[in-house]
């Protein structure tokens, strides 16, 4: 098992009113992501940023996403899309997309990434839509909840 003192996940999503998208980042130790990864149904170790790093590492890492997050938008559930990772010392980044997103009023969130593996784990996310700045923690049994960003009537 990996050894801290603390086991957590950080979320970025911003909403890219241009693209009409949400840009999602997810930060992980690296350590943690493999350990969970190998500990999975496969039991595959991927050995990120090293020479030895599986080839089907990216699309095991998307499924394992894929998996344990979700994302609803107004209600209706959204397919993400891969775009990428970067593997930096001690963290891997990975790189999301949800295109078509014309507008968002409410966004449900659930993470249980990691979840299965660290009874501690947790996951903060941080979110951005058209200049609204919120977060969420979640841990435990709370995997999910729903931010709101339905507009303010005026006084």
């Amino acid at each position: 098992m990996v050894a801290h003192e603390y086991y957590v996940t950080i979320t970025q999503i911003d909403y890219n009113e241009q693209s009409q998208s949400l840009e999602i980042s997810i930060k992980f130790f690296t350590d943690d992501l493999e350990y969970a990864m190998a500990q999975s149904k496969d039991g595959q170790k991927l050995f990120l940023g090293t020479e030895k790093e599986a080839p089907e590492a990216d699309q095991s890492i998307f499924a394992y996403v894929q998996g344990r997050f979700q994302l609803d938008v107004d209600g209706t559930k959204v397919t993400l899309e891969w775009l990428g990772k970067e593997v930096e010392l001690n963290e891997t980044w990975i790189y999301l997309e949800v295109k078509n997103v014309a507008s968002i009023e409410q966004l449900e969130i659930s993470n249980e990434l990691l979840t299965e593996t660290f009874e501690t784990q947790t996951n903060i996310i941080h979110v951005n839509v058209m200049g609204q700045k919120k977060s969420m923690l979640l841990r435990g049994i709370r995997t999910k909840d729903v931010l709101d960003f339905s507009p303010v009537a005026p006084k």
